[in-house]
């Protein structure tokens, strides 16, 4: 097969200074990959995102702009799910630890060896390439959500039988809001002395209820609901897998009829007993 006609990974250099960026975007050729765009800004990285859909970002921390390249990391990582390599002259243990919470593939510091930029971008490919295969058959296996049950009215009669006054209408009001919102709706978070639904709709993206997560966990989490942290009930439907988000951490990743999968914390008291009921999850 001709090399030219093979498909050369795209990366997108996110580098302040000028002439660095241009030799790294000189080494990255002579490695056979293409560097589909190169920003000096939070914003210009964000829209190359985007608009060049990139297999891998290299960024550096510190930008010319409100953002710094660990916020931009945030959102190339977990909303448009490209793999992020950090290149910076910094490594304080603050600045470590915020950038850890990106989920990066690899943090490099300025100077490093050419051949270990080539290593972390290899391995970080070809991680990426089968976490993609896995999440896709995930999908596959997902593809036709099963709709969460929607007739409520056994949590009706016993909110009916068990109280009255305002608070029989508040948990009234809940229960006709959270079956309106259904089809849509991929977990409740607790706010305070009250909870929200977090909603696949652009439109309308959270909704806040008027009671407290705990009663809502009280009459619907066998039905409708599980409960994966003291702060969130999920719809188990939605749930795709769970993965570890670093060395202490877990998180549950879901899918909507129309986002891209979004992750929320796993209490590490609920992975015992999510373990046992929901193995399939854990295989990823």
């Amino acid at each position: 097969m001709d090399k030219n006609n093979i498909k050369r990974p795209k990366i997108l250099i996110v580098e302040d200074r000028r002439l660095t960026a241009e030799d790294l975007k000189e080494t990255l050729e002579g490695f056979n990959y293409t560097v589909c765009g190169i920003a000096a800004t939070s914003e210009m990285a964000i829209q190359l995102a985007e608009e060049k859909q990139p297999d891998l970002v290299l960024m550096d921390i510190v930008l010319k702009s409100k953002k710094d390249g660990i916020e931009t990391a945030h959102y190339t990582r977990f909303h448009l799910d490209i793999p992020v390599i950090y290149l910076t002259a910094y490594a304080n243990k603050e600045m470590l630890e915020r950038a850890k919470s990106t989920d990066p593939s690899g943090y490099l510091i300025k100077p490093f060896k050419e051949q270990d930029l080539y290593f972390a971008i290899e391995i970080t490919l070809h991680k990426h390439k089968m976490e993609s295969g896995n999440k896709q058959r995930h999908s596959n296996n997902h593809s036709q959500l099963t709709e969460p049950k929607q007739d409520l009215t056994p949590q009706i009669q016993k909110i009916s039988m068990q109280h009255s006054g305002n608070e029989k209408r508040h948990l009234f009001q809940a229960m006709n809001e959270i079956e309106q919102r259904l089809k849509n709706l991929l977990y409740v978070q607790a706010k305070g002395r009250y909870c929200q639904l977090a909603l696949d709709l652009s439109q309308e993206p959270c909704f806040d209820l008027q009671i407290s997560l705990q009663q809502l966990e009280t009459y619907c989490k066998d039905s409708i609901f599980l409960k994966i942290h003291r702060s969130y009930l999920i719809i188990p439907e939605r749930a795709l897998y769970i993965k570890k988000k670093n060395t202490r951490d877990f998180e549950l990743w879901l899918k909507g009829y129309s986002s891209n999968p979004i992750s929320i914390p796993v209490g590490r008291s609920y992975l015992p007993e999510l373990r046992n009921s929901h193995p399939e999850w854990f295989a990823y």
